[in-house]
């Protein structure tokens, strides 16, 4: 619909109306997605989720966050002996 010979009432009304069928397509396609999630638990065929994931990458980053300052301050304690030996 071309938006000619419209006024700013009808357009504004189109616009809201385009923007309520959008917030109803997106609530339907969550509800179908936790449908289908739902589904997958019961048949024992659900993936991992992200937020699993991301917890794990955080405790891998940190057992690796520290072995680097156990590293760093290693190699600092060596500098300091061959300095001062």
């Amino acid at each position: 619909m071309s938006e000619e010979g419209l006024t700013r009432a009808e357009i504004r009304a189109q616009k809201e109306k385009e923007e309520q069928e959008l917030i109803e397509r997106d609530r339907k396609r969550r509800q179908a997605e936790k449908e289908y999630k739902k589904q997958l638990k019961k048949e024992g065929r659900l993936t991992t989720s992200r937020t699993e994931e991301r917890s794990k990458s955080r405790e891998a980053g940190a057992i690796l966050d520290k072995a680097i300052i156990i590293v760093a301050s290693l190699i600092v304690i060596v500098m300091l002996i061959l300095f001062f030996v």
